[in-house]
């Protein structure tokens, strides 16, 4: 079996609205739809600014987070990071932290292990998952 490219990630958010609007106007992600599934949840669907890849960005109802919080850690998905190939890191940085993107440190740093720059930035919720690497 051979595996194609991705076709998209799914991410819970807390709060959907919030988290298209950083995806969008701070990281250029463009909105192509957004979806209500029987559950009663919803989620939207953002294609990547390279337009490679979907971004599914899901806010459960409350009664799939009550259930997802009932059965961890059996539910429970842990992202580390997602990292985001750029070609001048510190231009990015720059440009991102003037939208008001929170950077993990105060410049990209360089990881001696792999020889790649790494920027660590927060999502709309605050947690650092995004990496930008060149």
């Amino acid at each position: 079996m051979t595996l194609g490219k991705i076709d998209h990630m799914d991410f819970t958010v807390g709060d959907l609205g919030k988290a298209e609007e950083y995806f969008t106007e701070k990281l250029g992600f463009k909105f192509l739809r957004r979806n209500e599934h029987q559950d009663k949840s919803i989620s939207s669907e953002l294609t990547s600014p390279a337009g490679d890849f979907i971004l599914q960005l899901h806010q459960g109802s409350e009664e799939e987070l009550k259930k997802r919080r009932e059965q961890a850690p059996e539910w429970s998905l842990y992202i580390n990071h997602i990292a985001f190939k750029v070609d001048d890191i510190n231009k990015e940085f720059k440009e991102l932290k003037s939208k008001g993107v929170s950077f993990k440190g105060t410049t990209p740093m360089l990881n001696p292990v792999t020889g790649r720059t790494l920027a660590n930035a927060a999502d709309a919720d605050g947690r650092y998952w995004i990496q930008l690497t060149s």
